[in-house]
């Protein structure tokens, strides 16, 4: 599968460990949402720009047993049925990791180092005090991200029901209404915050 990207710790390098449960879910997050933020707003001129557009399916995070001395690696997948395949190597020739069949790979796909880093430290270790309003953020960003996959099995309806789930979880109002309301005000109150002012138009 080709333009893919490796992570790794600053730390330590490439050394086989797994990383916490913690620190995938920061991982997850961040990347997901940094992928569908640098998305272009849709406009009248762009609608039809889909080679710029990427979805999470495109943030998708493959954690694999490897072994860093012999090469080889082990093959997860499935959620609902997990299946996992070994005896491969990572320097053989014929060695691929399949990619789902409607994942659509966009071009000039560029994420925000500061919204990834942002995202990720305060996901990974919330300020004090601020551990509720972290685990909203991260429940929406959760179903945010859901509606922004490419797969046909999942319904404008379904996206829709994400959607609102998401904006649920930021507002703590579950009638449309007054969660409405209650997200206006969020806008409202980021945009004018001191400092770099974030503005409406930065907010996804």
């Amino acid at each position: 599968m080709n333009h893919v990207a490796l992570l790794e710790r600053v730390s330590s390098g490439t050394d086989g460990h797994r990383p916490t449960d913690e620190e995938m879910r920061a991982l997850d997050l961040a990347i997901t949402f940094a992928t569908i933020h640098q998305n272009p707003y849709w406009t009248v001129e762009s609608q039809y720009d889909s080679w710029r557009v990427a979805t999470t399916d495109n943030a998708a995070i493959w954690v694999q047993p490897i072994d860093i001395q012999e090469g080889r690696i082990a093959l997860g997948r499935g959620g609902r049925v997990s299946i996992l395949s070994g005896g491969h190597r990572l320097h053989d020739e014929d060695f691929t990791i399949q990619p789902p069949l409607e994942l659509h790979m966009p071009t000039r796909v560029s994420l925000d180092a500061r919204l990834l880093e942002a995202l990720h430290s305060t996901l990974l270790d919330p300020p004090a005090g601020k551990e509720q309003d972290v685990e909203a953020l991260a429940v929406a960003i959760r179903w945010l991200t859901k509606s922004w996959q490419n797969s046909p099995s999942i319904t404008w309806e379904d996206r829709l029901v994400s959607l609102k789930v998401a904006t649920e979880a930021l507002t703590g109002e579950d009638k449309s209404h007054l969660s409405a309301a209650a997200l206006v005000e969020l806008f409202r109150s980021a945009h004018l915050q001191p400092g770099d002012a974030i503005g409406a138009e930065d907010l996804l």
